[in-house]
């Protein structure tokens, strides 16, 4: 889809890595990417520069009919330190600092 995160941004000052787990790892092509933004971004403002990226399909895995993330996805920042349910609407405004780690899983549960 065009240029890599990395070289459309490399001007900006916030860096998030970002680690992406099935599907989502198979619709960007990648595990790990680094996304630059040019303050701390949200939870929501990464989706939103993810389906921007990579398109129809990342928007498709990570959003409902209605526009709502599917409350299945969580956030593992920092390497699992802190564990971020998307499920709370208040979620994605929780802000991830410069050079932090960011991975989206989907928790399934069932039995």
């Amino acid at each position: 889809m065009g240029l890599s995160l990395e070289k459309v941004n490399s001007d900006r000052s916030t860096q998030i890595t970002v680690v992406l787990f099935p599907p989502l790892e198979s619709i960007a092509g990648k595990k790990r990417l680094t996304i630059a933004f040019d303050v701390c971004p949200t939870i929501r403002q990464i989706t939103e520069r993810l389906v921007t990226e990579f398109g129809e399909a990342m928007k498709r895995a990570l959003y409902d009919r209605t526009g709502q993330i599917i409350p299945s996805w969580a956030a593992f920042l920092d390497s699992g330190d802190v564990i971020v349910q998307l499920n709370n609407p208040k979620a994605l405004n929780v802000t991830v600092e410069d050079k932090g780690e960011v991975s989206f899983i989907m928790i399934l549960a069932g039995g």
